[in-house]
């Protein structure tokens, strides 16, 4: 009895001493670069009762599959699949294993080395615009990050953008919100997430968003402006006006606010009031294009207007006819520096050209018409192969 038993230990030993040679094999695969040999001795070793814990057997494993995925050699290109998933999972258990001898520091600094890898990973799908699979990597390399401690908020950020090209709106969100929640110095997740609610017709969570966004960025002009944007949609003026005339009281001098509530003005038909705020804009910025063509746009509509209250005046009364006609021109009149002003600041501008072309028509000035249509034709012209 005593010799089978002393039969089974020295069995049992040798089955032991097999399977962490198996480990030592893989140790010294590596080391030759012996990649294939390396996986395939690691694998067995993984699965065996008597290495499984043990933390060299996963240390190597992390050590094996990290290399195949940081590969480039053709030789292994077969192996690449599912492999910088593996390095992760045996990362993340090998720096779990107490065990004094285990290089817990020197491993975390192996596997900060992943999240490049799997960035470059899901770089190459983003070139291909397979949104979906640079956001399987980039949260890989993301969920690495934020197990070692580390912030990345750009990389958070970009996490989010591909996440809202792939049309994955809830993850998209989830991660504007880690931006958010992590600090991010810009206003962009803002901004992000609001067009993503908007978008879905949450107009409440969009514009809630948004306040959040403009208490800690409140100059921004992506928030001002898409804030407008959803107010005017929405026909919401009167709570646009309430919210800037508060940001207008906070900093009087930001020619932007004035140039928005203008915009509000303008469309609720209260263009005494719009014109003024645009003034004030250009007051304060002189070279602010949109002031100027809203200021003048405000003037060209106005006239039209009274132009064509004129043209319903009837032939019999032709005097009548032609002092609202001289009225209405005279507005057009008032209004046209400030157009021509801001085609001077953005000469390519099509809208602004096309503007200036009616009301040299409307005005009869031939000459400035003559011109303005060279310049149409010669912006609309295709560019020379």
């Amino acid at each position: 009895m005593r010799k089978i038993i002393t039969v089974l230990l020295v069995a049992l030993s040798v089955g032991v001493f097999a399977q962490k040679s198996k480990v030592t094999s893989t140790y010294n695969y590596l080391k030759y670069g012996e990649l294939d040999n390396a996986k395939e001795a690691i694998d067995l070793a993984t699965v065996n009762v008597s290495t499984a814990e043990w933390y060299k057997t996963w240390m190597y494993r992390a050590q094996t599959y990290a290399r195949i995925a940081q590969s480039k050699d053709e030789k292994y290109a077969s192996l690449k699949p599912g492999a910088l998933e593996e390095a992760i999972k045996a990362y993340k258990k090998v720096i779990t294993i107490e065990d004094k001898k285990n290089p817990v520091g020197q491993l975390k600094q192996e596997y900060s080395s992943l999240v490049n890898t799997a960035y470059t990973e899901g770089y190459n799908y983003y070139n291909s615009k397979d949104y979906a699979n640079t956001y399987k990597y980039w949260v890989m390399a993301n969920d690495i990050n934020e197990e070692l401690g580390v912030k990345d908020t750009a990389l958070v950020y970009n996490i989010a953008m591909v996440a809202k090209a792939g049309q994955m709106n809830a993850e998209a969100i989830a991660y504007f919100d880690k931006c958010i929640t992590n600090g991010f110095k810009e206003a962009l997740p803002y901004s992000g997430k609001a067009r993503i609610q908007n978008d879905s017709k949450d107009v409440d969570g969009a514009l809630a968003t948004l306040k959040q966004g403009r208490e800690k960025f409140p100059n921004d002009q992506s928030l001002i402006t898409l804030e407008l944007d959803i107010y005017l949609s929405s026909e919401r003026l009167d709570e646009a006006l309430e919210n800037l005339n508060l940001a207008i009281n906070n900093d009087p001098d930001n020619y932007l606010f004035y140039y928005i509530r203008g915009v509000i003005y303008d469309n609720k038909d209260d263009i005494e009031n719009a014109q003024m705020d645009y003034r004030k804009a250009i007051e304060l910025n002189p070279e602010h294009f949109d002031s100027y063509l809203s200021l003048g746009a405000s003037y060209n509509n106005k006239g039209a207007k009274m132009l064509t209250e004129a043209n319903l005046i009837p032939p019999s009364e032709q005097e009548k006819y032609d002092v609202a006609k001289a009225a209405a021109i005279k507005v057009i009149r008032e209004g046209l520096p400030y157009i021509e002003k801001a085609h001077e600041l953005n000469p390519k501008d099509m809208d602004t050209m096309k503007s200036l072309k009616s009301i040299y028509t409307a005005l009869n000035e031939m000459e400035k018409l003559i011109a303005i249509n060279k310049e149409i034709q010669a912006a609309s012209a295709p560019a020379p192969e």
